[in-house]
């Protein structure tokens, strides 16, 4: 009985020192590396839709995407015109954030859970850009360039994004 009034009155203590769990890789190939590459805010320069033919058409459209040092995509960006096929805009607005997952070796990433605050977008962007897909993305100092993949391995977008 007193062992159990003893435990009961012992206060949790946070732990006293670190834990070691080794060193973080952090060169060329690794994902904190591709992470400090991708940080900082890139405005939207060219943004193509891709046909069942492979056939790639631009759509004028805006939008800003953020990545944090947190691990955080922000996107926001409306179409300035209608999608192919379609005669005009329905829900223009794109507008979401949320955690990505970095492949560095595949040079791709994917959408963790997402904060969507738009509602719904227009149906034929949403065909083409769907959270579902890979990103796969071109990286350099100055520009950042993703494909969107379908899980059958189809591109069916691509944005093209300069560093601001």
């Amino acid at each position: 009985m007193l062992a159990i009034a003893i435990s009961l009155a012992c206060e949790a203590q946070p732990r006293q020192r670190p834990l070691d769990v080794g060193p973080v890789a952090s060169g060329p190939g690794t994902v904190e590396f591709e992470r400090r590459r991708l940080q900082g805010t890139w405005g939207l320069e060219r943004f193509e839709v891709i046909d069942s033919a492979g056939k790639p058409t631009p759509v004028r459209a805006e939008a800003t995407l953020t990545y944090d040092e947190y691990g955080n995509l922000i996107v926001r960006g409306k179409l300035l015109e209608p999608m192919p096929g379609e005669k005009r805009v329905e829900i223009a607005l794109l507008d979401y954030s949320g955690p990505i997952v970095v492949d560095p070796t595949r040079h791709q990433f994917r959408l963790g859970a997402m904060n969507a605050s738009a509602g719904p977008i227009d149906p034929a962007l949403e065909s083409k850009i769907d959270p579902t897909f890979v990103r796969k993305y071109e990286l350099t100092d100055t520009t950042l360039r993703i494909s969107y993949v379908t899980a059958a391995g189809n591109p069916t977008a691509v944005a093209s994004f300069i560093r601001r």
